[in-house]
């Protein structure tokens, strides 16, 4: 409890930073920041928990090791394995946990988060529009003759687009209105009669238009770099994840059959609607967004699963000599997790770029730090609990002896032969 709640404040403080000029400058009221504020917690308690699991589980075995009490427990004849036991329940109690935050939490937090910014993005930074000045919004700079702020009507209007990092456009238009779309969280300035100027490869391009929008999605106001997208998976439950895979399937099939053409996406299930921004989609989205899916399905899976391995693997990665233990502290035992942490998120870094070139499948992806990390627990409990070792400190020293001994059973094999020849 003591490591959550150190690493959720953390991260807490972290992740609020990125939100500070959004609250200070707009103006938010207290219910929405409170609400931002409450709907962040589950969205980093996905890597709070394992984390705070191993660290925990790791301290504890530490001060076993710094106090000798485990040389003592070994002394009356007390396996290492039974240790186990204690352990299996910890280890069941953080894994229903994260399965709760996995299932429940993180899309509630992830949606609401989403809903919230947008909410304040609608109602603060439209309305906070003057006329006749340059008006930053985002990435954009608007100007605009008159600005009915009720009713988000424009008149004599010039937009300076610079969210491209190559490509920038300046737009004119006689009148144009900011509109809103909830279901996929975006501002739209619909605009009428208007030009079109920007600079393409070096040349100078000018696009006359009767009817123009320009789509703004609520992210980009605090977030420049963010790009325009639909429902993100990780705000959608289980439930709602699979019924929307089983439906890009069946939409993906469908345009197969008819060639790969392009069709609205209004001829789509809303549920498969909320999924892109785009009018038109083509059968390359549509499969590259299944996966998308099937990735974060697997992952609501794999993380709890991957708590209760982390938990495992920390019993024997805690147990350190005592002299070691004493002369370096907690902070030993904090720079072997962190290490490891790390490493596990490494490997799935790599399953993930597996998965999204195609070379494996999501379930495969997915699951490879989990079985990695499974295996090496599983060893390292065996040879602590077995007294190979005594602790993790001696690891290098045994594989060094286990290799130099597989190096002589490789000489007297190849020897012989030799002397044959």
């Amino acid at each position: 409890m003591l490591c959550l709640g150190a690493f959720t404040g953390v991260l807490f403080t972290l992740r609020v930073l990125n939100f500070s000029e959004l609250i200070i400058n707009k103006g938010v009221d207290t219910s929405q920041i409170a609400l931002v504020f409450l709907s962040i917690v589950p969205t980093f308690l996905e890597f709070a928990i394992p984390l705070s699991a191993l660290l925990g589980v790791m301290l504890a075995g530490a001060r076993l090791s710094g106090d000798s009490e485990l040389v003592v427990l070994r002394a009356s004849g007390i396996s290492i394995y039974q240790l186990l036991y204690p352990l299996g329940i910890f280890s069941t109690f953080v894994f229903i946990l994260s399965l709760a935050v996995s299932f429940t939490l993180k899309p509630w937090g992830h949606q609401t988060l989403s809903d919230a910014l947008f909410d304040i993005a609608r109602t603060k930074s439209t309305a906070g529009l003057e006329a006749g000045t340059f008006n930053r919004i985002g990435a954009l700079t608007l100007y605009a003759e008159k600005i009915d702020n009720k009713k988000g009507a424009l008149t004599g209007v010039m937009i300076d687009d610079r969210r491209g990092n190559d490509q920038r456009k300046v737009i004119f238009a006689e009148k144009g209105q900011i509109l809103s779309r909830p279901a996929t969280r975006t501002i739209i300035f619909s605009l009428q009669n208007g030009s079109i100027h920007e600079m393409i490869g070096g040349n100078y391009l000018a696009t006359q238009f009767v009817t123009n929008s320009i789509f703004l999605g609520a992210d980009e106001l605090y977030n420049p770099d963010a790009k325009l997208r639909g429902s993100a998976p990780r705000e959608l439950t289980v439930s709602q994840l699979r019924v929307a895979t089983t439906q890009l399937s069946a939409a993906e099939a469908l345009m197969e059959r008819e060639g790969q053409t392009i069709r609205p996406i209004d001829s789509f299930d809303p549920a498969v609607q909320k999924h892109f921004t785009e009018s038109v989609i083509s059968s390359a989205q549509l499969t590259k967004k299944r996966r998308r899916l099937q990735v974060e399905i697997d992952q609501r899976y794999s993380m709890p699963f991957a708590t209760a391995i982390l938990t495992l693997l920390a019993l024997p990665l805690g147990i350190h000599p005592p002299r070691a233990q004493r002369s370096w502290g907690v902070g030993l035992s904090v720079v072997v997790g962190i290490g490891v942490f790390v490493s596990y998120y490494g490997l799935l870094s790599l399953g993930l770029t597996l998965v999204e070139s195609e070379l494996v499948s999501s379930s495969v992806g997915v699951w490879i730090p989990n079985i990695v990390t499974a295996l090496i627990a599983f060893w390292l409990v065996h040879e602590v609990g077995s007294e190979h070792v005594s602790s993790i400190a001696e690891l290098p020293a045994m594989i060094k002896r286990q290799l130099r001994s597989l190096r002589r059973s490789l000489k007297s094999l190849i020897s012989p032969s030799h002397e044959a020849s």
